[in-house]
């Protein structure tokens, strides 16, 4: 009877929600806090599997930052069995083996042009040697030899002359590097009478020690000279250094 009276005074004093919890433990006790132990049973599984996801996500990241390492690694492995596929089908009927190279150090403005490399006597590399970018386009020439290094002459540098041969013509001069003009060389030696003209192609003639068909550059300025026996010709070179970090060394000299 008391407890009848208290749950009435409850219905009547209370909100709903409050009656039909005092109800529900009134009537089947057992029933309802079996419900709430089940309850924060599954909370408590619910913050145990949560740190498990976090976990195992921690887990993946791992495996992810390692995947990506490999995939890195892998490119650039690619990157440079690429240049060896690039430089190799293209080769002249004596072939010659090429060593690869990477740029260390640059020396790039109006006095002088020349690089330093990753090779040196060690790995054969000698003076005079042709430095070349993919597509056989000749970067410069070893200019001095250490262990494990090697200082080259690009050819724009001021020190820097080259035999060359205008491509499809009889016409033969020397390239020739010049103060304050990066990316040009002048052609030395071409007579007003020679046929030469505007973009006209520029290759290695083979009369030095560098293999011949190595490419220069195009000519991009040809003009007469009033009073003097020989043109006033420029050429656009191939070789740009910013854009070729990877280069080849011809390990062998034309005899």
């Amino acid at each position: 009877m008391g407890l009848v009276l208290a749950l009435i005074g409850v219905n009547r004093f209370s909100d709903n929600s409050i009656s039909n919890l005092v109800y529900q433990i009134l009537r089947e006790p057992g029933i309802f806090f079996s419900r709430q132990f089940a309850k924060a049973s599954g909370y408590g599984r619910g913050v145990f599997d949560l740190k498990n996801i976090l976990g195992e996500n921690r887990r993946l990241k791992d495996e992810n930052a390692g995947l990506l390492g490999k995939l890195t690694n892998l490119s650039k492995l690619e990157k440079t069995n690429d240049l060896l596929r690039e430089q190799l089908n293209i080769q002249p009927e004596n072939e010659r083996r090429l060593v690869l190279i990477k740029i260390i150090n640059l020396t790039h403005n109006g006095a002088a042009s020349a690089i330093l490399v990753n090779k040196g006597a060690k790995d054969g590399i000698k003076k005079s040697m042709a430095i070349i970018s993919g597509g056989n386009v000749l970067a410069g020439v070893v200019k001095e030899v250490f262990d494990n290094s090697a200082r080259v002459i690009l050819l724009d540098d001021p020190r820097s002359l080259v035999s060359v041969r205008v491509l499809g013509k009889n016409i033969v001069g020397g390239a020739r590097g010049a103060a304050g003009r990066l990316g040009e060389v002048s052609l030395d030696l071409i007579t007003n009478q020679e046929n030469l003209a505007v973009d006209d192609l520029v290759t290695t003639s083979g009369f030095d020690n560098l293999p011949e068909g190595l490419l220069i550059g195009r000519v991009n300025r040809a003009e007469l000279s009033g009073g003097n026996l020989f043109k006033a010709v420029e050429v656009k070179l191939f070789f740009e250094p910013f854009n070729h970090p990877e280069l080849f060394v011809v390990d062998t000299l034309n005899e």
